[in-house]
C-alpha cells in the first residue's frame, strides 16, 4: 500500500509589486474582493483603512492567477472559503476562483507577470515570490495582522491536526482561529512510498533519505528557500 508522508511545509504569498509600498496588510475579505474584481485600485478605502501608515498608489490592481489546473489554487480556494465564505461562494477546487484578472500557467508564469507588471497581484509559493523580490503581504484572520515568515508559517503546523493510521499520515490544516502570531496560508508536501516491494537495499537507502530529510538538521535549510 502506498504511506503518504507530510514532508514539507509550503506557505503560499499574496504577492504584489508596487513601488515604496514595504509593507501590506490585507484581510481575506479584501482579498476575495480584489480576485471578484470589486477592488480594482490600490488605494480603495478598504485597504487604506488596513494600511494606514502606507502611501498606497492610485494605481490599478492587475491580478494574475494560475490558468492551469493547480494543487496551489486548491489550496488557496480552501483557505478563503473558511475564512471570506459570504464572498467565496463556489467550492474549492484546482481551478481559479476569482472573475478578475488574467491567466498564467504554472507558478512562475504568475511571478512572472507580477514582476513585470505595475501593481500586479497574484497568489504563489512564498519561494517564488522571494525569487522575483516582491512584496509579501502580511494576512490579518481577525487576530491581527502577521507577517509571513519561515516561523509564522511554521506555527501553523502546530495547530493542525496529524490523522492516519500507522506510517500513512494526513495533515489537516486550520485556516482561522489560529491565535496571534501564525500565518495561516500554508499547504504540505507529501512524500508517497510503497510500504513494501522494493529490494532491501534500495528499502534502507529510501528510509535513511527520509529520516534524514525529516530531521531537524534537514528541515532547518530549507527556510532560505522558501519553505517553513
Amino acid at each position: 500500500e502506498g504511506w503518504n508522508l507530510p514532508l514539507i511545509v509550503g506557505p503560499v504569498a499574496f504577492a504584489y509589486n508596487l513601488d515604496g509600498v514595504d509593507k501590506l496588510v490585507l484581510t481575506p475579505s479584501v482579498i476575495m474582493d480584489i480576485f471578484n474584481g470589486k477592488i480594482t485600485t490600490w488605494d480603495h478605502a478598504d485597504i487604506k483603512a488596513l494600511n494606514k501608515d502606507a502611501t498606497l498608489p492610485g494605481d490599478k490592481i492587475n491580478v494574475f492567477y494560475r490558468d492551469d489546473e493547480s494543487g496551489t489554487t486548491e489550496n488557496v480556494s480552501k483557505y478563503l472559503k473558511a475564512t471570506a465564505p459570504d464572498k467565496f461562494t463556489k467550492e474549492p477546487s484546482k481551478n481559479y476562483f476569482g472573475t478578475a484578472g488574467e491567466g498564467k500557467k504554472g507558478t512562475q508564469g504568475v511571478a512572472d507577470a507580477v514582476k513585470g507588471t505595475k501593481g500586479g497581484f497574484g497568489y504563489m509559493e512564498w519561494k517564488y515570490a522571494k525569487d522575483a523580490q516582491l512584496g509579501v503581504s502580511s494576512l490579518d484572520n481577525g487576530q491581527g495582522a502577521v507577517e509571513l515568515t519561515a516561523e509564522s508559517a511554521g506555527k501553523a503546523m502546530d495547530v493542525a491536526e496529524v490523522t492516519g493510521k500507522g506510517n500513512d499520515l494526513k495533515v489537516s490544516l486550520k485556516y482561522k482561529d489560529l491565535g496571534e502570531g501564525v500565518y495561516p496560508m500554508v499547504m504540505v508536501t507529501y512524500e508517497i512510498v510503497c510500504s513494501a516491494g522494493l529490494p532491501a537495499a534500495e528499502a534502507a537507502l529510501l528510509k535513511d533519505f527520509l529520516t534524514y530529510a525529516a530531521s531537524p538538521q534537514a528541515q532547518s535549510t530549507l527556510t532560505d528557500q522558501g519553505y517553513a
